[in-house]
């Protein structure tokens, strides 16, 4: 049950941090109870990091 009582304390975030929460889980190994624990900054920094990481190599 730690998956569902992550998502729950996710859904007192925002929605743009929960969008991000999400993505970075559909798309990394991160497990959403791992997201959970972060904080916002780092939540917006890893999604952003990743975004980016994509653009360069759709670049390429």
């Amino acid at each position: 049950m730690p998956a569902i009582r992550a998502i729950k304390k996710l859904r007192n975030r925002s929605m743009s941090i929960r969008q991000m929460a999400n993505a970075i889980a559909e798309v990394t190994s991160y497990k959403i109870n791992e997201i959970e624990q972060m904080g916002d900054e780092e939540i917006e920094a890893k999604y952003t990091a990743y975004v980016i990481n994509e653009a360069n190599e759709y670049a390429k």
